[in-house]
Parts: C-alpha cells; sequence; structure tokens
C-alpha cells in the first residue's frame, strides 16, 4: 500500500476554431444554389489533450492488480492489461492495452519501489 499518491488522466481541453467574418458576398449560380465568400467557420479546429488530476488517495498492489483507491474515484487496472512501465522521480505512467495512460504520482522514492515491485509482478504474468 502506497499512501498519499495522485491519480492522473489524459483528458481533452478545449477545442480552438479560427473563424473569419468579413465583408460577405452571395452569388447565385441558378437552380437554387449560391457560391458564398467571405466568411469561414471552424478553420483548423485544434484539441489539445493534457494530463489533469483525476483525485488523490491510496495505491494497493497485489499479484493480479493495481487498485487505487481516491477521494473521489477509484479505479483498477488489472496486470494482463499492462505493456509497459514508464519510471520518473516522482511518478509511474502505466501503459495498458485498453484505454488512457494514467500517471501514478507518489510522494518521496516510492515510485521507484512500486515500478520495481510491479515490474517483479510484470514478468510473472
Amino acid at each position: 500500500m502506497y499512501q498519499d499518491c495522485t491519480w492522473f488522466e489524459l483528458k481533452r481541453n478545449q477545442a480552438r476554431s479560427w473563424n473569419y467574418h468579413g465583408l460577405g458576398l452571395r452569388i447565385p449560380l441558378g437552380g437554387g444554389l449560391f457560391y458564398r465568400l467571405g466568411s469561414i467557420q471552424n478553420l483548423n479546429p485544434q484539441a489539445r489533450f493534457e494530463y489533469r488530476q483525476i483525485s488523490k488517495g491510496k495505491v494497493y498492489l497485489t499479484n493480479k492488480r493495481i487498485i487505487f483507491q481516491g477521494d473521489s474515484e477509484n479505479k483498477v487496472v488489472t496486470l494482463k492489461s499492462l505493456l509497459d512501465i514508464e519510471q520518473y522521480n516522482d511518478s509511474c505512467v502505466i501503459g495498458k492495452s485498453t484505454g488512457k495512460k494514467p500517471i501514478i504520482q507518489f510522494e518521496l522514492d516510492d515510485a521507484a519501489i512500486f515500478a520495481r515491485k510491479l515490474s517483479r509482478l510484470f514478468d510473472t504474468v
């Protein structure tokens, strides 16, 4: 069990679009069809993705799954669905076969200990 952990997930941020509203002109082509000039909407919409904090809580590591018990949400990742583990100074990125790659942020040196234990369990599965 690891105390005071934070779970982050990749979330979509607000999409940005560029609009041009200049002098408009409609040219009749015949048969009810028109050619419109001067107004372009939703040109190059861009969606940004960023990691957002989901919850703070405890992480339990068992021989079959990783269980996160948070203040507002609980998460479960089975060891069979793991693809890779990336360890950083204070966090671990868990690569899964489906869904998003969550980041678990730890206190002190708990990230290194968690990654070592998880890699040992990963080899046995």
